[in-house]
């Protein structure tokens, strides 16, 4: 349950559920074969634009902090 909170924290579960509501809106526009309007589609680019950098920024975190830690060995 921590890792839950330290993503929430983080923000990546809110990006991620932004993303899926945006992404279930736009499908369903394109099965009633309405037109998807530009904001829509602009907000759903940043919101997985986002969720994607702060799981890059997570991972060279990461990967930061396992390298600090083989140089002390």
């Amino acid at each position: 349950m921590d890792r839950f909170w330290d993503a929430w924290e983080k923000s990546t579960i809110v990006s991620g559920i932004l993303a899926i509501g945006l992404l279930g809106v736009i499908c369903y526009l394109a099965v009633i074969q309405a037109p998807i309007p530009a904001a829509v589609a602009s907000t759903f680019g940043a919101v997985v634009g986002f969720f994607f950098g702060a799981k890059g920024r997570d991972e060279t975190q990461r990967a930061v902090a396992a390298d600090r830690i083989d140089r002390r060995l």
